[in-house]
C-alpha cells in the first residue's frame, strides 16, 4: 500500500490481519503513506500473522492515540525512515535509524484532511528511494521532487515567486510594481524581469 492518506475517528486507520495460519499475509509494504487519528486501538492494529516492512510514513496521533495494538501477533515488522508524532516516542519494534521520532512533520491541515507539507516540514528529503514502489505521489506528482523521497503521502513542491511579488501572494500589485521598476533604475532588476512584472499586473496575476 502507497502513497494514501488514512485517518478514522471510531477504529484503528489501518488494519493488518493475517486471519489464520492457511491464509497469512506477507511481504507487505506499506510505503509513503500519512496515518492519523485512530481510537484506543490505535493507528495500526495487527492481528494474528503480517509480516510487514514501513517506509517512508508519517504516523500521526492527533488525540494521544496509541500508535498500534497487536493482540495475538506473531509477525515480524520492519521499519524506517517513518515519522513517528503525537505519541511521544515510537514503538519499541519501530528500530529504523532514520526515524523522526516525535518531531512535528508539519502537515496542513489534519482537521480537513490536507496532508501536504508544510514549507520547513522536516519530512521533506527525509525517505528512503522507493521508486520501485510508489514512483508518483497522492496527487500524481513525480517523486522525488528534491534530493530525495519525501515522508508522507505527499512530495513538497517549492514555490517560486516573482522577484516583484514582495509579499509572495503569487499576484503583482501596483505598489509593488511600481518598487520594482525603482529597482530597475538602479540597476538592481533585468528590464526582462520589469516587463513580466508588468505583464503580470495587466493580467491580474
Amino acid at each position: 500500500m502507497y502513497h494514501s492518506g488514512l485517518a478514522s475517528a471510531g477504529r484503528g486507520a489501518l488494519y493488518l490481519n493475517g486471519v489464520n495460519t492457511t491464509r497469512n499475509i506477507s511481504n507487505v509494504r506499506i510505503y509513503n503513506n500519512t496515518i492519523h487519528s485512530g481510537d484506543a486501538s490505535g493507528l495500526l492494529v495487527f492481528l494474528t500473522s503480517v509480516n510487514a516492512s514501513f517506509r517512508n510514513n508519517i504516523f500521526y496521533s492527533e488525540n494521544n492515540q496509541p500508535y498500534y495494538s497487536d493482540s495475538n501477533y506473531n509477525g515480524i515488522r520492519s521499519s524506517d525512515y517513518n515519522a513517528w508524532y503525537g505519541r511521544g516516542v515510537r514503538p519499541a519494534w519501530a528500530t529504523g535509524m532514520n526515524d523522526l521520532n516525535n518531531i512535528d512533520p508539519l502537515i496542513t491541515s489534519l482537521a480537513a484532511h490536507d496532508f501536504h507539507l508544510l514549507a520547513g516540514s522536516p519530512a521533506i528529503d527525509a525517505g528512503i528511494d522507493a521508486n520501485a514502489i510508489a514512483t508518483n505521489d497522492y496527487d500524481g506528482v513525480l517523486r522525488p521532487q528534491g534530493g530525495a523521497f519525501d515522508i508522507g503521502a505527499y512530495e513538497y513542491i517549492s514555490q517560486t515567486f516573482h522577484p516583484a511579488d514582495a509579499n509572495q501572494n503569487n499576484k503583482i500589485e501596483m505598489n509593488e510594481l511600481i518598487a520594482f521598476i525603482g529597482k530597475w533604475k538602479s540597476a538592481q532588476a533585468t528590464l526582462t524581469d520589469v516587463l513580466t512584472a508588468l505583464d503580470k499586473w495587466m493580467r491580474g496575476m
